[in-house]
């Protein structure tokens, strides 16, 4: 396995040092939109770690996750209570919260054969081009201000 790491952040120091004596973490910083989604589409897997502990992730739906569902590869991510069941098909959810759950579920899903990653991948991405798009959810909106101020 290797792990791809990009952004910038509070760990940015020490994930510098570990990639200088591990070379399966590669440390790529802050990359250029296009690099950022051809790399999505090269990973076998992409993970967002957002725990679900803080109070904020009541409310919570990290709009990263509808960035990895389009790239057409499995997303692993903890389900926040702010992630609707209609996302639950497309998404492979961290059970529990160690470290060692995250392990379990990045293996799990490394071990699927490339057919199924790729099968799994297209309809996560088919859901989110079919209704997510930004006609749907404007619609969406124009709806909710229509009943709100015609109530």
């Amino acid at each position: 396995y290797e792990l791809w790491i990009c952004g910038y952040g509070e760990a940015e120091k020490d994930i510098k040092k570990l990639a200088e004596v591990d070379s399966r973490i590669k440390w790529f910083g802050t990359v250029s939109r296009e690099l950022a989604i051809s790399l999505q589409r090269k990973a076998t897997v992409l993970i967002n770690p957002r725990p679900f502990g803080e109070e904020f992730t009541k409310y919570s739906f990290p709009s990263k996750n509808l960035e990895y569902l389009l790239s057409g590869r499995p997303v692993i991510a903890y389900k926040l209570p702010g992630i609707p069941a209609e996302y639950d098909n497309y998404m492979f959810y961290i059970e529990g919260d160690t470290i060692k759950d995250m392990s379990d579920k990045i293996i799990n899903v490394c071990n699927l054969s490339q057919e199924d990653e790729n099968q799994f991948g297209t309809k996560a991405r088919n859901f989110v081009i079919e209704n997510k798009n930004n006609i749907i959810q404007s619609k969406k909106i124009i709806d909710m201000i229509k009943r709100v101020t015609n109530d």
